[in-house]
């Protein structure tokens, strides 16, 4: 029986594919992409996913993707990825996340192990918040909510369960016999009908009856992973392939879908299936027919295990090594699987004839009606880095190291090298001039060819060297662009253009001409230059530009400028341009767009240095060459990548350096420091969103960036609304706005009641103040007679220590060196006017450093105050000693001659230096040195008395050279 109905079912299979794929080809569009030619992106857990086996995927409304990973559920605003694992509050029984969904109200469902089922929902007030629900503690594969709020539950061990709006769960398939029943996936056809995947076949299930759907139906006898709704029909994915019915009878649906382990299905909204395989990789059946990927053609794991269509139609594809995307791009690139010789290409033209010709590290190739040639001289195999077509001599091209070609009807005419006169074997650019020459740019300098002449060096050819750019004008002048600067041909000498003006630029790459003007695109920044003034406007970073070093520039029929580069592929308005050169307005930040690997784009590293090295050819298509293959995008067609609009969402608001969790909402805040940050939900070209954000209520006009965070400190009080809207540049199409309400409340000092408050608190205390200012005064009317003769005897004393101060030394009690000054110079003042001698110490402690160093500050002060007691004792009574400063000493002696004042410093110096210093001190002797001078009538070369105090002070220094603890008498050099 069981093979009867197996010959009936392949029978069936043979006119019911054909039936099928006729109903598929009818209904989806004709435009659809080649599955090989989506762009393919790739996330794993280098990327930040906790997991590379990627179970399910899904956006809901607010614009999020969600994954669900066995470790944990993860959340994709396009940019990062946000992790919810068992260590998050959202309430998951176990961090495996088997499936996501969402509900027809928009609420996100997550189900997983160990009975995991959570519900992420909004309140009134828009808020989310995470809802769990108890259930069996089983493995649940599939949750799909019902409109009267009951939930159907596909589990491992007990089968379909139904949980019921109150929150209980009931068992709604009973087991047969002792053996579990494992479902996997659940079609909820319409309000009557349930489909139910399983281990047991696929099973109907109706208000009146449960049926259970096998070989007799058209299905195979094995487990049934997979069913979905396609073209109005049921198909259902099994171990021996996918089946295709109206819910009652099945029959294969594509005879190469036989006996494939199949465990996914999804219909997008183009109506294309894609199917997931155990082991085979990913299929999808459209108007194009079946078609497969594979890990053959970039997929990471050939185990398909969840497939999804995102808002913006791209398709998301979950493998056990990670999470693929599958795309349209604005960009299409060219490789040597299109059949180009070498996937670093350097330059390209259109010929003439309307063919594109593109040179490349592998040769010369062409491409003409949607086909790749190559050319069959030997010359064009070469690395080929430079072209140009003459209207009348034909293709000149140069390459890398063979030289000059000339392609003419059909072949290589001539090549010419450095034994033909080339000064280089390495031609970076190529152009021709009205006289009929064809200028050669090499390393070493610039040739330039005529058909009467031939090859011939160029004038003032050694000022070109290492050029790289040519480009003849309206007014006949040959500009060059080089490594060292940009020369203008001039007289047949090449005159050096001073660019450093124009931000220090060097190498000029590109001359693009454009009206008037000429571009450069040099290593810092575009340059828009005025020749008959020579004056102009470099525009670089500070102008938008995303990198400075520019390599080729052109405008394609909508005014869009284009500009090449190591980092991307940069486009922005003409209209943006030209208003940086325009002087009645301040200058506008560029509204850019910056295309790479995440637009499309192979590689993002274009080429230049060679020339050409970007094409606008006759159907406005931009053809960029890059360091992996030549991309082609029809500025035509970008607007319809920016056709959605993403949503906004605000992920995370910091108060003060603390976050606030997604679930909190904050009613207000001191105002000190506030960071808001959000993302732009869009997927298709998320590092092209740019945000519309304003704080209403703060500032006055919105602001466009393209940061994702907004920050505001020290905001005054007040009630705020911060709104930020995402949309694609260049775009008109703005997304959900997302809003976030707060008030910074007054502080204390700024509200009414405060000042009322303080302005009573003042009278009151202006009241007090009075009354007791009153008593105060009259119980000091009875004192003050008493106070006032205290204080007048306290000034008195004060008067009289002060006037000591100023005449004596604090620590030793000596006369200090003002007083000094006074008596010394009237001292001198009458030795000289009555003729008589006079004598003059300076005294210094030796070594006296080192007692502060080695006993401290304090046992030096000790020190002192014990040696100007000894010097007081020593003394005769009319001689002054006073402290001169620090560790040094004076001593006056009137009338006394140099003999009388020798024997005095001898006797103070033994005297001290025998004396022993307090033992609580220090514990070793005391010496001095004793600089000498004396004045006497018959020394005509004293002047003054700071002529005598010099010389003593030179006698001092000769007594610290002779060894210290000695005196030394002032001997006038000898003349």
């Amino acid at each position: 029986m069981r093979m009867v109905m197996l010959l009936c079912s392949l029978c069936f299979s043979a006119w019911v594919p054909i039936s099928a794929a006729t109903e598929i080809a009818t209904a989806t569009a004709p435009s659809t992409p080649a599955l090989s030619s989506y762009f393919q992106e790739l996330w794993t857990s280098r990327d930040g996913l906790p997991h590379n086996t990627i179970n399910g995927i899904v956006q809901t409304p607010d614009g999020y993707l969600w994954l669900a990973t066995w470790e944990g559920l993860v959340r994709f605003n396009g940019a990062e990825f946000k992790v919810y694992d068992l260590y998050s509050d959202i309430g998951l029984a176990d961090a495996g996340v088997q499936n996501v969904t969402v509900t027809d109200a928009g609420e996100l469902v997550v189900v997983g192990a160990r009975g995991t089922f959570v519900m992420r929902k909004q309140d009134a007030q828009g808020r989310y918040y995470w809802q769990n629900y108890e259930v069996p503690s089983t493995l649940i594969n599939k949750a799909v909510a019902n409109p009267d709020d009951t939930i159907w539950l596909a589990t491992e061990e007990f089968g379909l369960l139904k949980q019921q709006a109150n929150g209980q769960v009931e068992p709604y398939l009973e087991t047969r016999g002792s053996r579990a029943m494992h479902a996997y996936d659940i079609l909820r056809k319409d309000q009557t009908q349930l489909f139910v995947a399983s281990d047991r076949g696929l099973i109907s299930v109706t208000k009146d009856a449960v049926t259970y759907l096998n070989q007799q139906h058209g299905l195979p006898e094995s487990s049934i992973f997979a069913v979905t709704q396609y073209q109005g029909k049921v198909v259902v994915a099994s171990e021996q392939g996918v089946f295709i019915g109206d819910g009652n009878t099945f029959a294969p649906l594509h005879p190469q879908l036989l006996n494939k382990n199949v465990i996914r299905l999804y219909t997008d909204s183009s109506a294309n299936l894609w199917l997931g395989t155990i082991n085979d990789g990913l299929y999808r059946l459209s108007s194009r027919g079946l078609e497969h990927l594979s890990t053959d053609n970039s997929l990471p794991n050939a185990r398909v295990i969840s497939i999804y269509e995102d808002h913006e139609r791209s398709i998301w594809v979950g493998t056990n090594g990670g999470m693929v995307r599958l795309r349209d791009t604005p960009f299409e690139t060219f490789t040597q699987a299109n059949g180009i010789a070498d996937n670093f290409v350097r330059t390209l033209i259109q010929h003439s004839d309307g063919s594109i010709w593109v040179g490349s590290a592998g040769g010369l190739n062409r491409f003409e009606q949607g086909q790749w040639q190559s050319f069959n001289d030997d010359f064009t195999h070469h690395s080929i880095l430079s072209l140009y077509e003459h209207p009348e001599y034909g293709v000149f091209i140069g390459s890398y190291t063979h030289g000059l070609g000339l392609w003419r009807d059909g072949k290589i005419q001539q090549v010419w090298t450095r034994d033909d006169g080339l000064l280089a074997n390495e031609i970076r650019a190529i152009t021709g001039t009205h006289d009929g020459y064809v200028w050669i740019a090499t390393p070493n300098g610039i040739n330039r060819y005529h058909p009467t002449t031939g090859i011939e060096v160029a004038p003032q050819a050694d000022q070109a060297r290492f050029s790289v750019s040519l480009y003849q004008d309206q007014q006949q002048r040959l500009w060059l662009g080089t490594a060292r600067g940009l020369f203008v041909l001039s007289d047949d000498r090449f005159e050096k253009v001073d660019l450093s003006a124009f931000n220090q630029a060097e190498y000029v790459f590109d001359i693009f001409p454009y009206q008037d003007h000429l571009w450069f695109a040099t290593d810092r920044g575009l340059i828009i230059y005025d020749p008959a003034s020579q004056t102009g406007q470099v525009v670089g970073r500070k102008h938008g530009l995303s990198v400075e070093k520019i390599f080729q520039v052109t405008v394609d029929p909508y005014d869009n400028v284009w500009m090449s580069s190591n980092r991307g592929i940069m486009r922005t308005s003409l209209n943006s341009i030209l208003a940086l050169t325009a002087t009645d307005q301040a200058p506008q930040p560029l509204v850019l767009d910056t295309f790479r690997e995440a637009d499309g784009l192979v590689s993002s590293q274009a080429n230049g240095g060679s020339n050409p090295a970007l094409l606008l050819d006759d159907e406005g298509h931009v053809w960029v060459p890059t360091a992996y293959g030549v991309a082609v995008i029809d500025p035509a067609q970008l607007g319809r990548f920016h056709e959605y609009a993403p949503p906004s969402a605000i992920e995370e608001v910091v108060i003060n350096g603390n976050s606030l969790s997604d679930t909190v909402s904050l009613a207000e805040f001191d105002g000190n420091r506030i960071s808001i940050h959000y993302a732009g939900l869009g997927f298709s070209m998320n590092n092209q969103i740019r945000y519309r954000t304003q704080l209403i209520g703060y500032e006055q006009q919105p602001r466009h960036t393209q940061a994702t965070f907004a920050e505001f400190t020290n905001l005054p009080p007040g009630t705020y609304e911060f709104v930020v809207t995402a949309y694609y540049g260049n775009s008109d199409l703005q997304g959900t706005a997302a809003t976030f309400d707060f008030s910074v409340p007054p502080k204390l000092y700024q509200r009414a009641s405060f000042w009322i408050a303080l302005a009573v608190l003042i009278a009151l205390s202006l009241w007090l103040f009075v009354r007791m200012r009153i008593k105060v005064l009259q119980n000091r009317a009875q004192r003050l007679e008493q106070q006032v003769a205290e204080k007048t005897q306290a000034l008195q004393q004060q008067a009289q220590r002060f006037a000591h101060l100023a005449q004596y030394d604090e620590l030793t009690e000596l006369p200090n060196r003002r007083s000094f000054n006074r008596d010394f110079e009237a001292a001198v003042a009458t030795a000289q006017q009555h003729q008589l001698p006079l004598s003059l110490a300076v005294i210094d402690i030796d070594h006296f450093k080192t007692i502060n160093d080695t006993y401290s500050h304090a046992v030096g002060d000790q020190i002192l105050r014990w040696i100007a007691k000894l010097m007081q004792q020593e003394l005769r009574s009319g001689d002054k000693i006073a402290r001169w400063g620090g560790e040094e000493f004076t001593l006056l002696m009137t009338q006394t001659e140099a003999a009388a004042a020798l024997d005095i410093a001898e006797r103070l110096r033994q005297s001290i230096a025998a004396a022993t210093p307090p033992a609580d001190l220090i514990d070793r002797s005391i010496t001095i040195s004793i600089g000498l001078a004396t004045y006497s009538p018959e020394q005509a070369e004293l002047s003054s008395a700071s002529s005598l105090l010099i010389q003593a002070d030179q006698a001092l220094y000769q007594a610290k050279a002779a060894g210290r603890n000695c005196v030394k008498t002032y001997q006038p050099p000898a003349h």
